[in-house]
């Protein structure tokens, strides 16, 4: 086979890949920020939320910003949007630990950095009305 017949595919950085992340990732995140939302309304929801709903939504942000390199291979915004979803996870599998007066403080952390990544993501923070039930 003749090297220069090769078809090489670049799937990452094409606008079509770009929107089917977002139609794939952005209702889960959505759901995901819902779901903490719910959570930190009800304190005993937090670690039901921490062990089924977290997952699934970690997920979504990870693949999200995984999606946002602008090559083949990671790159400083995929690893600053991992790292991010990385600090959310840190936050919630700490406030699913804790009781008492420490978890009114977590809940702020935990939004703090739920926030940042919903910022860098450019996408609305987790208070917004986009995500009330």
């Amino acid at each position: 086979m003749d090297p220069s017949s090769v078809v090489h595919a670049d799937s990452t950085g094409k606008m079509s890949t770009k929107l089917t992340a977002k139609r794939r990732y952005l209702p889960r995140i959505a759901a995901g920020v819902k779901a903490f939302n719910a959570a930190v309304k009800d304190t005993n929801l937090i670690k039901t939320f921490a062990e089924t709903e977290f997952p699934p939504f970690k997920r979504a942000m990870s693949l999200y910003g995984a999606s946002l390199r602008k090559g083949e291979v990671p790159d400083a915004i995929s690893r600053k949007a991992e790292d991010l979803s990385d600090e959310v996870e840190k936050h919630v599998k700490r406030l699913s630990s804790i009781s008492g007066a420490a978890v009114a403080d977590e809940l702020v952390a935990t939004r703090i950095a739920l926030d940042e990544y919903l910022t860098f993501a450019k996408l609305a923070v987790s208070s917004d009305a986009e995500y009330s039930n």
